[in-house]
């Protein structure tokens, strides 16, 4: 067996069933899943076409490697009712996902300080070490980001965010995050501009 250092993927590079397998799971996780719709951030609920959920769910399985997430951030399946309001925007770039924003409605009674977070234990895993305690509210929160890595630094993470505060009618300091952050959406949050977020 081998793990692929780019995909993540555990296989056995002489079986040709596992060889094929890991060419599509690779070509996803380093260049995106391919898609035809056109170019630009689209937005994807459970109540969306079977079709585009699961390329948002494609996505979320591509960004697995490195997010370090125990489970696939979004799933595709129909849905009457969605109790968290699930939403993915997905960032398309000449036929390809480059990136991916998964945020939901989510309970929320802090707001902190971006300056306050620490790094855990050596882990790319950061906290604040203080928190203001607001009154409990529901507030629309991204659950994960995640660009394409030969995408990054492009403007993609701040696209996909302000398309969020678009399409909801939000400022972007109105957007939670859940904790723990990484290095790369505390970055992002600074960068916006912001120096306090609300956390859930």
């Amino acid at each position: 067996m081998a793990r692929c250092s780019e995909c993540g993927l555990l296989f056995v590079p002489e079986h040709p069933p596992d060889a094929r397998y890991h060419r599509i799971v690779h070509d996803k996780a380093v260049n995106g899943p391919k898609t035809k719709i056109c170019d630009g951030f689209h937005f994807i609920t459970h109540q969306s076409l079977i079709g585009i959920q699961r390329l948002a769910q494609e996505t979320a399985s591509a960004a697995l490697c490195e997010t370090g997430y125990d489970i696939t951030s979004f799933y595709g399946v129909k849905k009457k009712f969605d109790e968290h309001n699930t939403l993915a925007v997905v960032c398309v770039r000449d036929g390809r996902v480059t990136g991916l924003l998964v945020s939901r409605e989510r309970e929320c009674k802090y707001k902190v300080e971006l300056d306050s977070f620490r790094q855990e234990d050596g882990r790319n895993s950061w906290r604040p070490t203080s928190a203001d305690e607001v009154e409990t509210h529901r507030r629309r929160a991204v659950d994960m980001i995640w660009v394409l890595k030969s995408k990054r630094r492009q403007g993609v993470a701040q696209g996909l965010i302000h398309a969020l505060a678009e399409n909801c009618g939000l400022r972007i300091e109105d957007i939670a995050h859940m904790t723990p952050f990484r290095e790369d959406a505390l970055r992002l949050w600074q960068g916006l501009g912001l120096s306090t977020i609300f956390a859930v």
